[in-house]
């Protein structure tokens, strides 16, 4: 693997993306993780992503422009279609990129995110930005799959240091937006 900017280790389009099977009861341990808030470490992330990866990383079960589909069968059984559903449905058998990241980090989209998710989202973001493609969500809904699989696999690459800041940096730019000086910010922002 390779890195043109010295901070990822994959670049879209390379061979050798991660190995996608860690045991999702298990989180991932980092060398050196940095803490972020409420108990959660940049380990944490690690994981996430790697979860996210697991759900995703055959074509058959990522989807665009849904957070997650089920299938459901018509026509007596003779066919079955797609249909959108929750990323935590217990039914669902496609994510896109954002709705496994909501299943693996427990989020159900309503209230604030854990910190894990936010975490995730911010260092997604950064780097579907860093592609041209704004947001991760957008990136997952104009790319391919490869390209998605292989966001994952240099965020799960970005050092500890690298997650803790723009985690921080999420944080920062939401309170300078709101108006917001304090530390506590509300649910309703969510």
């Amino acid at each position: 693997m390779s890195s043109t900017d010295g901070k990822f280790l994959v670049k879209p389009g390379e061979e050798g993306l991660l190995n996608w099977s860690l045991d999702p009861t298990t989180w991932y341990h980092a060398e050196s993780p940095q803490q972020l808030e409420d108990g959660v470490n940049t380990g944490h992330v690690k994981s996430a992503f790697r979860h996210a990866g697991k759900l995703i990383g055959e074509y058959h079960r990522w989807c665009q422009n849904q957070f997650a589909t089920k299938l459901t069968v018509i026509d007596d059984g003779a066919a079955v279609k797609y249909e959108p559903c929750p990323p935590h449905s217990e039914f669902a058998v496609c994510w896109c990129l954002t709705g496994a990241l909501r299943r693996v980090t427990g989020w159900d989209g309503l209230g604030r995110p854990p910190v894990v998710h936010t975490a995730a989202s911010a260092v997604l973001d950064a780097g579907a930005r860093e592609w041209g493609y704004g947001v991760a969500t957008k990136l997952n809904d104009t790319a391919n799959h490869q390209t998605v699989m292989a966001l994952l696999a240099r965020s799960f690459h970005l050092p500890p240091e690298e997650v803790h800041a723009l985690y921080s940096l999420r944080f920062h730019d939401r309170w300078q937006q709101t108006g917001f000086s304090g530390q506590e910010i509300s649910d309703d922002l969510f």
